[in-house]
Order: C-alpha cells, then structure tokens, then sequence
C-alpha cells in the first residue's frame, strides 16, 4: 500500500471510462505512464476503498489499482516459495514470501505458436519478478570472527599457507580473538586478530573441497583407508573400507593386527569422504550373539576367564553341544579362550583365524545368555 510521499507510476494502460472503482476520466488517463507524488492516503466516504490524493492533480480520487504495484524487494536471503500453475494454453507464476503473495506473472501460449511449459513457465516467472534482486552489501569489519564467518587476510604476519587477500572459513574461535581456519594446504592455524577483517555478509559461491592427504596414523573410528595389503581374504590391495569399532571380526576395526600396524598395512585417507562429496558408509553394527549363528560356526565367543568359560559351557550343554569326541561341553578340551564350532561340534580358535575367515568374535556376556533363552 501507498503511503504518503511516496512516487508512484500511473499505469501505462490506464484508460478513460474504467471503473476500478472510480471511474477514470479523460484528464487523469493522459496521466497514464507518468510518475506522481502520493499527497494523501485516505478511505472513501463509505469508508470500503481507500482513496488516493497525488500532488499533480488534487482535485481526482485515484484508487491503487490505477497505479503500477510496487514491486517488492527480495533479497537472497529471504524465503520464498514459487508456484508455477498451467491452465489451457495459460501459466500463472506466484512468488510467496511467508504466507503472503508478493509477486505474479501471466504468460499465454498464442493460438498459433507451439506450447511449451518450460518456456511459458520461465516467461510468466521472469513477469512476477520484475523486482530488483539485491544482494546483501558485503562490509569488512573489525572485531572477533565467530565460527561459520569468513574472515580476509589484511596483514599477515607469519603467514601460514595463507597470504594478504586470502578469504578463509572460521571453524572455531580462540583466545585473545584468534580465529581457526584451515589453509590452503588444508591445516588448521590460528590467525591473530590484527591480520584479518570479517567479512559481514559473504557467502562462498563455491563451496571449498578438502585436499585428501593419505596420513601414515591409526585410523580412528568412521575414518576411511586405503590399504597397502589385504591382510585377509576380505581385502586387497588398494581398497578402501572404513574402520570401525572393536568387536567386528572380519571388518577393519581398532584393535585389530591391521589396525595396530599402519605402517605395514594402510594410510588414513584424511578429507576423502568431503572431497568426494559423499558420506563415508556407517560403521557396521557390533554382531549380536544368537544360538543359531554360533551353532551354524558363523559366531566365535571370546571367554577371558573361568567364571565366564564355566557359564558359557553350560549353556552350551544345556543345549546339547559337545566337543568333537564327543564330550560335554563342560569338559574343557582347549587352552584357547576364543570358541567356535566346526562341523557342529565344540573346537577351541583365535581371534586371528576367525578375522581371518570373516568370523566375528563376541565377548561373552550373561546377558547374550539372556536374551537367547
């Protein structure tokens, strides 16, 4: 809505007779086109449409809909959603920003021409936003940079993989207002407050990609690797798995001979996963402990010591299982503290074998007891 002192355009189509709903005379038409300055806003004597007074000619009653609308202005940072509608040969556009329509726009397929939506679609959009586009004034500032923010370097001072110019993302914040970032080379340093300015309403066009580095380290939990040796019949050379927690025989996991020995069997592939635009696989589920799976010899149990050994064993009595010559499971036949069954009968292992033959190895617990009852 108009207010008072604004300029406004007469609509260029506007013509003498219309009602909307003053009717429009032969003086106020040769307006049409020409920029007028709001005198006064007011309502009509019914106090139903509002009335307007320009300067130019103060003795007429103008109505907005005599006036082009005013644009709105949206910026990139606003919310809005776009409604592309067809109906017959006819494309409507509605821009909406909240609940409100801000903008529309009309496109109409000629009786001879060749329909295309794409085409319409476009022409009736490029109407409704026939608004100026403004984007946000980037202002360098001096203060603390906050994690998220782009900062710009004025003046280094012992620059770091970084020179005057750069613009580097804020990861997070430190004393004295240092700001950490990570160089070109992809390392986090800590710039000092003197060296940089915020960049107040930046935002990155394209989004910066990690440089992936292959680091001679123990991989952590959910990092990827590539391996120099398979190590097992799992793996060969040049894969790239993931690695994950303890417990997972058959997997890459911590604790395990290949893990523990980076050196021999693999280097952390740092950035991989956000270089590559993809996520790195989820860790793979710990492997639950179920009567079938370990009958079928497709689940090992680890049993440290004899309170657990003796449990174990008689559960597996219980059951029926014995050793292969056929003892009970109570009578012990093996040093080993890792026990698997083979062909169905009880036989003592290591959790070396079995991470070998993809054979995960369950520490024993009363309540995969339990829970299998």
């Amino acid at each position: 809505m108009f207010k008072v002192g604004d300029t406004a355009i007469i609509r260029k189509d506007l013509k003498a007779g219309e009602p909307i709903p003053y009717s429009v005379t032969e003086t106020m038409a040769k307006m049409a086109g020409k920029a007028v300055t709001i005198a006064s806003v007011e309502t009509n004597h019914t106090g139903t449409e509002p009335l307007i007074v320009i300067k130019e000619l103060p003795s007429y009653n103008w109505h907005p809909k005599m006036f082009e609308q005013p644009k709105p202005t949206i910026t990139q940072t606003d919310n809005i959603t776009i409604i592309i509608r067809k109906k017959g040969r006819n494309i409507s556009a509605r821009v909406k920003r909240g609940g409100e329509i801000i903008a529309r726009g009309k496109a109409r397929c000629g009786d001879g021409d060749t329909f295309d939506l794409a085409t319409g679609a476009k022409l009736a959009l490029d109407r409704a936003l026939g608004v100026e586009v403004v984007a946000p004034v980037v202002r360098e500032v001096k203060r603390a940079a906050k994690a998220g923010e782009y900062i710009k370097i004025v003046k280094p001072f012992n620059p770091n993989g970084y020179a005057a110019g750069d613009i580097l993302l804020v990861e997070s914040e430190g004393v004295h207002d240092r700001a950490y970032c990570r160089n070109s080379q992809g390392v986090l340093c800590h710039i000092c407050a003197d060296e940089y300015v915020v960049l107040e309403n930046y935002t990155c066009a394209v989004k910066p990609v990690p440089e992936v580095r292959e680091v001679e380290r123990r991989a952590e939990v959910g990092e990827l690797v590539r391996l120099k040796e398979g190590g097992n019949t799992r793996y060969k050379p040049g894969d790239i798995v993931i690695c994950a927690p303890g417990c997972c025989m058959g997997h890459f996991e911590i604790g395990s001979t290949m893990w523990d020995d980076p050196e021999k069997y693999y280097t952390v592939l740092e950035n991989y996963a956000a270089a590559a635009e993809l996520e790195p696989e989820p860790a793979p589920e710990p492997p639950r402990f179920t009567f079938e799976g370990f009958r079928a010899g497709k689940i090992a149990v680890k049993v440290p010591g004899i309170v657990s050994r003796d449990m174990f064993m008689s559960y597996l009595q219980g059951a029926g299982i014995k050793w292969a010559d056929g003892s009970s499971a109570m009578g012990y036949k093996t040093d080993s503290t890792v026990i698997r069954t083979r062909n169905g009968a009880l036989a003592g292992s290591s959790a070396e074998y079995c991470g070998e033959a993809g054979i995960p190895v369950i520490p024993f617990s009363r309540d995969m007891l339990t829970e299998n009852e």
